[in-house]
Order: structure tokens, then sequence, then C-alpha cells
């Protein structure tokens, strides 16, 4: 049982090592917000590639599920965080290169930010 609770432990250490939604904002240049249905859904595939000081953040209407994303027609790898309805931290996918199907934010989110990877 200690195992887990050692499992446990390290796995919130991390989390809480891990910037806030505003503060990872912070270090990017310029910020581009999805909200409407169409943006959500097409995300950076639209994009042949993107500066590094560009994040775009993702706002979703019900911060209660648990949300996909994918790489799929992507011309870049990409960086996804996905953060709660009260912007903490919650989950990080790192140089995801294209054609991933599928990308969980494991736990319910609301705010996803996706930026090019340095990876």
């Amino acid at each position: 049982m200690s195992f887990i609770f050692t499992i446990l432990d390290s796995f919130l250490e991390k989390i809480n090592k891990e910037k806030n939604l505003l503060e990872k904002l912070s270090e990017f240049k310029k910020i581009l917000k999805f909200k409407n249905q169409k943006d959500l859904k097409n995300g950076l595939t639209k994009f042949t590639e993107i500066p590094f000081d560009h994040v775009f953040l993702f706002m979703f209407d019900n911060g209660d599920t648990i949300k996909i994303f994918h790489t799929i027609g992507m011309k870049f790898n990409i960086d996804i965080y996905f953060y709660d309805s009260d912007k903490k931290f919650i989950n990080k996918k790192l140089n995801c290169p294209p054609g991933i199907k599928e990308i969980s934010s494991i736990f319910p989110c609301k705010y996803v930010l996706e930026c090019r990877s340095r990876e």
C-alpha cells in the first residue's frame, strides 16, 4: 500500500510544481483564443507553422468533461497543457508529432493550451 502512496505523492508533487494557466500564458508574446465550435474542432490544423512565442488557448463552456485532442493534419510537433476550471494545471503532453489520433486530458478540463514544441 505504501508503494501506491509513494506514486501518488510523487504525482501530486509534480503537478504542484507546474505553472497555473495565467503564469503559463505570460511566457508567450501572442495569445490566440479559440471559443467557437469550429475553432475548437479544427485547432491548429489550418497552420503550416506557428512562431514559438505564440500560444493557442482553447476555452470550453463545460469544464466537467475529459477532453480529447489530436494532431491529424498538423505540420509540426506541439505541446499541450490542460487546466481545470480554476485554471490549475492538471496534465500535459509534450512534443506531440503530427498524426496522433487521441490525446486525452486524462482529467476533466476547461482550458487547453497548444504551442509549438521546442523539443
